[in-house]
């Protein structure tokens, strides 16, 4: 799975910052960015082994110190954009993404 650079640039921007992991508001937001990022590039759900070993790689790079704690937040966080990817693909596959727009 090949992801664009503004899919990279927004797990980075997930990623990045020291509350990465401690699901503030604004951590939330930047993930959902980056799931809608995924989106835009695949169209698709993710392949989960890929998006965990991604996501664990980015954040141990960013945080060295936080290995476990990355690949804990990486299986937790990919479980729930894998359920926001399937809705989208429910959405698209039921021809119903004009739901999402006014």
């Amino acid at each position: 799975m090949t992801w664009s650079e503004q899919t990279r640039q927004a797990l980075h921007r997930w990623l990045a910052p020291d509350t990465w992991h401690k699901r503030h508001p604004l951590d939330d937001a930047r993930f959902s960015v980056f799931v809608a990022s995924v989106w835009n590039d695949v169209h698709s759900l993710w392949d989960e082994a890929e998006t965990r070993e991604k996501i664990a790689r980015e954040a141990i790079e960013l945080h060295p110190e936080c290995d476990d704690l990355a690949k804990k937040v990486a299986e937790t966080r990919v479980s729930e954009g894998t359920a926001i990817l399937d809705f989208l693909c429910h959405l698209r596959d039921h021809g119903q993404m004009g739901l999402l727009s006014p």
